[in-house]
């Protein structure tokens, strides 16, 4: 049950931010990934005011940095609401181990936000991963993430992901049970929950078009983590109905709220146009009620933008 507990506390990180005056619109991994320079683990020597000071102890990709660096100020900070004692700082420690994605400006090196592209090492040497974005963190061992951190950024900056690393950590997790979170989840569960999480958000970032049977059963499941990963993932398929496929979701009395919402939105990265007849049609009869990310209302990143329903991604949609 302790191993249950914390591995679900990982997944929706509930609490674990402190609670702060100001908000902002937390960027999702694609955008933190693209616009960094730099990916690699680093070491926290100290935390001043509104510097790090940090230690490189592993380079993965991008531009190698110095092995002494610090770091100030934020390269993608939207701030969505603030108060008069408005400090968002660093919310790392001192002798933490993190993986981070910096942007260098001149010799100014910057992180995401205080809370997007900085993944630490537990302390059962396990890494606390983001995929998706913040709020949706995994835990999954330290060779995995490192293998597909990398293949992320070096896809999105116009290279090719290593073909060991499809292979094992990204094709194999998905020809296993599709498995989902609930009360009665083991251990295992949560373990393969997480390796199918990370393997189909890098295909969907790393632009790997996952064969049709393997997504599949994906994009059948009742779990909305499940359903979010496998749309994101059919938008970068080679599948020549995808564009169908989604708006069939976002019909379908089987996609959840959030996830037909992500379909919306993969529509609108495909700029699906000839789709707007279907999703005109659907719209006096799609739902209206509020979906969530997770996380609560005074956690910070609550400034985070998406349609805050069905019928709002498709007026959205629609307008584009």
């Amino acid at each position: 049950m302790v191993c249950k507990l914390k591995l679900l506390f990982l997944m929706l990180m509930l609490g674990c931010v402190d609670a702060m005056a100001h908000t902002w619109d937390e960027p999702w991994h694609k955008e933190v990934v693209s616009q960094a320079n730099s990916f690699g683990l680093y070491e926290v020597k100290k935390v001043s005011g509104q510097t790090l000071k940090l230690k490189l102890v592993k380079h993965l990709a991008g531009e190698k940095t110095k092995k002494k660096i610090k770091v100030s100020d934020f390269y993608l900070y939207e701030k969505m609401s603030s108060s008069a004692a408005d400090e968002h700082g660093f919310w790392l420690g001192k002798g933490q181990r993190v993986y981070l994605y910096l942007h260098k400006d001149g010799r100014k090196y910057t992180l995401a936000t205080p809370t997007a592209g900085s993944d630490k090492i537990l302390d059962d040497e396990s890494v606390g991963a983001t995929f998706r974005h913040s709020l949706h963190k995994t835990q999954i061992d330290i060779v995995a993430y490192e293998a597909l951190q990398t293949c992320i950024f070096i896809s999105l900056h116009n290279g090719a992901c290593a073909s060991e690393t499809v292979d094992f950590h990204i094709l194999v997790p998905l020809k296993e049970r599709v498995s989902v979170l609930s009360a009665e989840a083991l251990a295992e569960d949560f373990e393969l929950f997480f390796k199918q999480h990370a393997a189909l958000e890098s295909a969907y970032l790393a632009g790997y078009a996952l064969p049709n049977d393997l997504l599949a059963p994906f994009l059948e499941s009742e779990f909305f983590h499940v359903q979010i990963s496998a749309v994101r993932a059919l938008s970068v398929s080679h599948d020549a109905a995808k564009v169908k496929k989604l708006v069939d979701f976002v019909l379908s009395k089987h996609g959840t709220g959030i996830a037909k919402v992500m379909a919306v939105i993969m529509l609108n990265e495909l700029k699906a146009s000839d789709v707007n007849e279907r999703l005109q049609a659907y719209l006096p009869i799609s739902s209206s009620e509020e979906v969530y990310l997770g996380g609560d209302i005074m956690d910070p990143r609550i400034g985070t933008w998406y349609p805050p329903s069905v019928k709002a991604a498709i007026e959205w949609f629609l307008s584009e």
